[in-house]
């Protein structure tokens, strides 16, 4: 195995593919580190202060990769192996005496290499920029560094998953196809799991202080608009946003904001909830929130206190906000009680854990198959 680990080496040098793969890499770090510098300067992280600036703005450029290395990665996996794979090379190999689990594993040693060499070059790049741009580093006692290493793991195992699927299938469209989608399809996925980044306890704490402020929307609207707005104005909306009410028009529409915005129904919660649970979805938002240093994402951001927030202020363009105000504030007050807050430890812990039960299921299964699928 091991001479057939180096022949997969000497063939990945000497194909032009992955110097291409290298000098992207090389680019988008630069790219990444110059991103740093502009949020210190001129972005919107110039408003943090102290260390949390400068954690932000180097965990903006370590971080970067990961919005397009699985891209590249899944590209350079399904064009490379692929192509051994429809051109006959590979079946070359099990007719010169090789084993196929060592062909395997060569395939996986050779591009889980490459991409962390991809990563060493993207991060020594955007590094370099930015103390180039005269940036200060700071790695935050060594805990951003953990989890750049969870970062990295977590693109490895997709590395897996592509090499894994190239060698199953034969089709050599289908796996680009189906990797380049599963990459483009990461950030949608996150984007929607972060709704389901809190408990199910802590979902019905959320649901419990929602439904009791529905009632109090509907009296202000049924005692207080009619007051407040002239009649003949009261189904104009166009005339509606002189009085600062938001698309709350009236009862009716407290009703659907509440079906479509305020609660996420239970269905959906569950099933974005089984997402971030189960799968790695999450890793952009939770770690993410660094780049706004709200506590190096220690507390993860949903969307709960906005609500509140959102109702306080259609309530006061009433300008009679002092007949529920202490209600409110009460609400309020359990809203604070709903915990969003993870150790980033226990983060870390647990996106590892779920990242290495992919990794078994990708590699296990993958080479369950290629023991079994028929090549020739």
């Amino acid at each position: 195995m091991f001479d057939l680990i180096k022949f997969e080496f000497k063939r990945v040098i000497s194909s032009p593919l992955i110097y291409i793969v290298l000098g992207l890499s090389l680019l988008v770090g630069v790219v990444s580190g110059a991103s740093g510098l502009f949020n210190q300067n001129y972005g919107f992280l110039s408003m943090a202060t102290g260390g949390s600036l400068y954690v932000s703005t180097t965990w903006t450029a370590i971080s970067g990769f990961y919005t397009v290395f699985p891209i590249m990665g899944a590209l350079y996996v399904t064009l490379f192996v692929g192509n051994d794979m429809s051109s006959g090379f590979l079946r070359n190999k099990l007719i010169a005496g090789h084993k196929r689990s060592h062909i395997f594993f060569s395939y996986v040693i050779t591009q889980t290499t490459v991409a962390l060499v991809e990563l060493i070059i993207y991060t020594a790049a955007a590094l370099l920029t930015m103390l180039i741009g005269k940036c200060k580093l700071d790695f935050d006692g060594g805990r951003m560094i953990v989890r750049f290493i969870v970062l990295a793991f977590a693109y490895i195992s997709m590395i897996f998953l592509y090499t894994a699927f190239t060698l199953s299938v034969r089709r050599r469209a289908l796996t680009i196809v189906f990797s380049t989608v599963f990459a483009f399809s990461l950030s949608t996925v996150g984007l929607i799991a972060t709704f389901g980044n809190y408990s199910f306890f802590e979902y019905s704490k959320y649901e419990k202080v929602a439904t009791e402020a529905k009632p109090l929307l509907k009296t202000c609207l049924k005692d207080i608009v009619p007051d407040s707005i002239p009649s003949g104005d009261y189904d104009d909306a166009e005339d509606m946003s002189e009085y600062g009410l938001y698309g709350i028009y009236s009862v009716d529409d407290i009703d659907n904001a509440y079906d479509n915005v305020i609660i996420p129904l239970k269905p959906f919660y569950y099933t974005v909830r089984a997402i971030y649970v189960v799968t790695d979805a999450g890793i952009p938002s939770d770690y993410g929130n660094s780049l706004i240093g709200s506590g190096y994402n220690d507390k993860l951001v949903t969307f709960l206190d906005t609500y509140v927030n959102s109702m306080d202020g259609i309530l006061q363009s009433f300008g009679s906000f002092e007949n529920v105000s202490s209600e409110m504030s009460d609400l309020r007050a359990e809203l604070k009680e709903v915990n969003t807050t993870v150790d980033y430890t226990v983060l870390n812990t647990i996106y590892l854990c779920k990242t290495f039960v992919w990794s078994v299921i990708w590699l296990g299964g993958g080479c369950l198959i290629f023991r079994k699928k028929n090549i020739f």
